[in-house]
């Protein structure tokens, strides 16, 4: 979200007996409070939309103050550009559209876990956090268990046929358990990774994840609605507080 007024101050300036050398000073200090109002909207309005949203993600908004010389300020996410290759994760939340691939579906699929087009979500076996995602700990666990069919190197390569039977086979780990991906159930059940469970009658298998197609997300963020509500309600009243401070400080000066 852009804030730029630069062709709103002419008339502001024609309708009120201002000094014209004092009116970028107080509009940058105008336009700076503006953004910071907006960010703090925007963070109550993501605690409004989304279920027991992140630290990362309320600490995912950046503002970008103007200067005197160019009156504009930026609001916007973190680790996001006009000309970005990877989308921000919130980015579908405010424009419609497919998620980004996270970072350990991206790792997962080097060793062919996570086929390529699809997600990631939690199965019944996940083991989430406080926000609902799984939690950091499962997902180093299953990490450092499908890198031991990684090949070496960190470029993706194919597993040859004896590691693709074992990956889907699974094998058993220190905590009694297995892991191995698939459809079981003669391919009646989802893909994903699988945990199988041994118990002295027999076993059961649970999804840890499930492996599901590319979603589109419809807008829920309403992030420039928001954002003119806010420039509309505070620009105004800041610019004349700017422009009081300019003044004091002007004559402060002479």
């Amino acid at each position: 979200m852009k804030i730029d007024i630069r062709h709103d101050l002419e008339p502001l300036i024609r309708n009120l007996d201002l000094r014209r050398d004092q009116v970028p000073y107080a509009a940058k200090l105008a336009l700076d409070a503006t953004a910071k109002a907006t960010k703090a909207a925007e963070i109550e309005e993501m605690k409004r939309v989304f279920d027991r949203p992140t630290p990362y993600t309320l600490n995912a908004i950046f503002t970008k103050n103007a200067t005197k010389q160019n009156l504009e300020a930026r609001v916007w996410l973190k680790d996001e550009s006009i000309v970005a290759v990877d989308p921000h994760y919130l980015t579908p939340q405010i424009v419609g559209g497919t998620r980004p691939v996270k970072r350990f579906e991206k790792m997962l699929r080097q060793v062919l876990v996570v086929p390529k087009d699809f997600v990631a979500v939690p199965g019944d076996a996940a083991k989430l956090d406080e926000y609902g995602n799984i939690s950091r700990g499962q997902i180093q666990q299953l990490l450092s268990y499908f890198q031991a069919f990684y090949l070496s190197g960190t470029e993706s390569k194919n597993l040859d046929k004896k590691k693709r039977d074992k990956l889907a086979r699974g094998t058993k780990t220190k905590q009694g358990y297995s892991y191995f991906v698939g459809r079981p159930g003669g391919g009646k059940l989802p893909p994903g990774i699988w945990q199988r469970f041994q118990f002295a009658a027999g076993s059961s298998i649970k999804p840890i994840i499930i492996f599901v197609d590319h979603t589109a997300y419809k807008k829920r963020l309403d992030w420039y609605g928001v954002a003119d509500k806010v420039y509309r309600a505070t620009f105004i009243p800041e610019f004349h507080a700017g422009y009081a401070k300019a003044m004091q400080t002007a004559r402060g000066i002479k």
